[in-house]
């Protein structure tokens, strides 16, 4: 009978013992020891252990059939018999260990704008006056990074930030009547520079897939959007005899909203190395503010984030 152990020493407590010309499949050996394979049994599930080179014969085969032609003249042998494989199925099968924290950096173009605009009415010398009051919101060029977490290699989550600035442009006019000419109103209008910023913090369900080199990602979450934007506040007029002509004068207030949105989209990636990938992606941030002055003259109602697309770098580790 030979003793099987749990550990590569002497010292070490035996699992079980073998019977003469048992057939038992060795995975490697460990100084004068063989790691080896007990099968399944009754309740016990298949295991690994150790056997001491002096109490075994090792037949070493390529293929499983022919171990078993060449174990079958040694089945009167006085030691049990280890078939030594070249590549152990479990181990050549056995998945490569996966990097489960990363993080990227992007920087994207954004495509949301829009065309705001709004009319406002006053009775003036008993007559109707009408003021105009619109913003031009342009495209901006956000940047983005993010840390994310792998819990298994295709499941993760990302916890980000999406940094944008983004211009305002504003176009106002008013039509005021003449005080002492009926239906003669007088005309004055101009244009301003303004700014909207918009820092949102987002937390993303990420799905991956990789292909060689190259890889996958959809993601998607919620969105908690930081905004400020100055904004037209008052709208006042002066004039001097023979009130034929009126000055416009505006001043302006910085209003902040804070407001939850959505974030999702996709990225491809391509993987120099195990550890550092290029990629490019689009996504969407969803949102929308209204930024009231609170001194009456209508308010904008701004779609914050929108479609974007760039690029960017990932590291893993």
């Amino acid at each position: 009978m030979a003793n099987v152990r749990s550990k590569p020493s002497l010292n070490s407590s035996i699992i079980t013992q073998l019977k003469e010309g048992t057939i038992l499949q060795a995975l490697e050996k460990e100084g004068e020891w063989h790691l080896v394979i007990l099968p399944a049994r009754g309740n016990i599930p298949e295991t690994r252990a150790y056997v001491h080179q002096s109490i075994v014969d090792v037949i070493s085969t390529e293929i499983s059939s022919q171990a078993m032609t060449k174990a079958s003249s040694l089945e009167k042998s006085q030691k049990p018999v280890l078939e030594q494989s070249k590549a152990p199925p479990d181990r050549a099968t056995e998945p490569k260990p996966y990097k489960k924290i990363y993080l990227s950096a992007e920087f994207n173009a954004g495509f949301q704008e829009e065309s705001l605009s709004s009319t406002y009415i006053d009775t003036v010398y008993y007559e109707t006056a009408t003021s105009d009051l619109g913003y031009e919101v342009k495209k901006g060029t956000p940047f983005l990074a993010a840390v994310g977490f792998r819990i298994t290699r295709s499941i993760g989550v990302e916890l980000g930030v999406d940094v944008s600035s983004r211009n305002l442009e504003s176009t106002y006019s008013t039509s005021i009547p003449h005080p002492l000419l009926f239906n003669n109103p007088r005309t004055a209008g101009g244009t301003g520079s303004h700014s909207l910023s918009e820092n949102t913090i987002f937390l993303n369900f990420v799905f991956g897939a990789r292909f060689g080199r190259f890889g996958l990602d959809l993601f998607g979450g919620p969105a908690y959007i930081f905004s400020k934007a100055q904004i037209i506040s008052e709208m006042s007029y002066s004039q001097s005899y023979p009130y034929d002509d009126i000055s416009l004068s505006t001043s302006t207030k910085e209003v902040s909203m804070n407001v939850f949105g959505f974030n999702g989209g996709a990225r491809i990636l391509f993987y120099f190395t195990d550890t550092v990938a290029l990629f490019t992606g689009a996504r969407f941030i969803g949102g929308k503010a209204s930024f009231d002055p609170e001194t009456g003259l209508p308010y904008p109602e701004i779609t914050l984030g929108g479609f974007r697309a760039g690029g960017g770098l990932k590291i893993l580790f």
